[in-house]
């Protein structure tokens, strides 16, 4: 099957393989460390306050907040993969996302 694809779409397709190519460097350089040399790294790369932002697109200015419920009925894998397969109904199936593979503490796109 043929399937079309608009630049942008391209893009986004691009974006995302560079994003999962990053996380698994991440993820395996995380796995080469002990588990005290992965801990001071995840100390270190904590974002020390909340998430919060403003961005200017087209002279209106957005304000982001982000909030974490402790209690959440999901996680972090649950909603990412839900999202995901959203995404891919709203493509109506034509693009193959691949499934996240957890185990020993490492998350990978396969």
């Amino acid at each position: 099957m043929n399937e079309s694809f608009s630049d942008t779409e391209k893009e986004e397709f691009s974006e995302e393989i560079a994003i999962r190519q990053m996380i698994d460097g991440i993820t395996d350089s995380l796995a080469s460390m002990t588990k005290e040399e992965r801990l001071e790294w995840f100390r270190r790369s904590q974002y020390p306050h909340p998430i919060n932002f403003q961005k200017e697109i087209d002279g209106t200015v957005y304000t982001v907040n982000a909030h974490f419920n402790a209690a959440a009925a999901e996680s972090i894998q649950e909603k990412t993969e839900r999202i995901l397969l959203n995404y891919k109904r709203h493509l109506n199936e034509t693009v193959s996302i691949p499934q996240l593979s957890w185990g020993n503490n490492r998350c990978k796109w396969r």
